[in-house]
């Protein structure tokens, strides 16, 4: 619906992510009134649900891409950006973040696409406790959607990343173990996840292996 919290998120993105483009084209002019339409349709879509999480999502979505177009304009010229723009930013991009990870927190398991974007945003915006941040994520979704071997596996890949071999063994096994669902397209997916956590099960024991020696 136009006037959803989803509506709003989308209407506004949208227009932010064309005055974005027009920017890294170098079509100034038309990126600045672009923008200044679009930056109207963010703020109204940011008053009228600050804590709706499609709104907390293209926040956190947006200020990424303002990142990007930074670290571009810094390739550039490195004159073009100064210091605190640089920290400013990377400031409000942790704490969007942090807004947004409150807010699908509350319910992980009934919001699987937030979820998954989340996690592309920890890789991005958190260097330091991204990887933490995803596993804590992971295993609250996974304690109220325990069947869902997709993100099963993704916690597993994420304590591979965590360097902590056991839990990755382990959360590996149980994918492999898991019952077989009936046909479906699921089903078909769960062979594919099966070969993954195979692989994966490899690169753990072929680490573990390396690190013995």
């Amino acid at each position: 619906e136009p006037d959803s919290d989803e509506g709003r998120a989308s209407l506004a993105f949208g227009r932010l992510a064309v005055a974005r483009r027009l920017e890294l084209e170098g079509r100034t002019g038309q990126a600045t009134r672009n923008l200044r339409i679009a930056e109207e349709s963010y703020e109204e879509a940011m008053r009228r649900n600050p804590s709706g999480v499609a709104t907390s999502i293209m926040a956190l979505r947006d200020l990424v891409i303002r990142q990007i177009i930074q670290t571009n304009n810094i390739q550039n010229d490195k004159t073009s950006v100064s210091e605190t723009e640089i920290e400013e930013l990377k400031a409000r991009i942790a704490s969007a973040l942090d807004h947004a990870e409150s807010i699908v927190m509350v319910d992980p398991g009934g919001m699987p696409i937030q979820v998954q974007e989340l996690l592309l945003f920890y890789k991005r915006a958190d260097f330091e406790n991204g990887i933490d941040r995803a596993i804590a994520m992971l295993n609250a979704y996974l304690a109220e959607r325990p069947d869902d071997l997709r993100m099963r596996l993704a916690l597993a890949d994420s304590y591979y990343s965590a360097d902590d071999s056991d839990n990755a063994r382990r959360i590996a096994v149980e994918v492999l173990d898991a019952p077989q669902m009936p046909i479906s397209l699921m089903s078909l997916q769960q062979f594919t996840l099966r070969r993954s956590a195979c692989s994966l099960l490899f690169e753990i024991e072929y680490r573990v292996l390396q690190e013995g020696e």
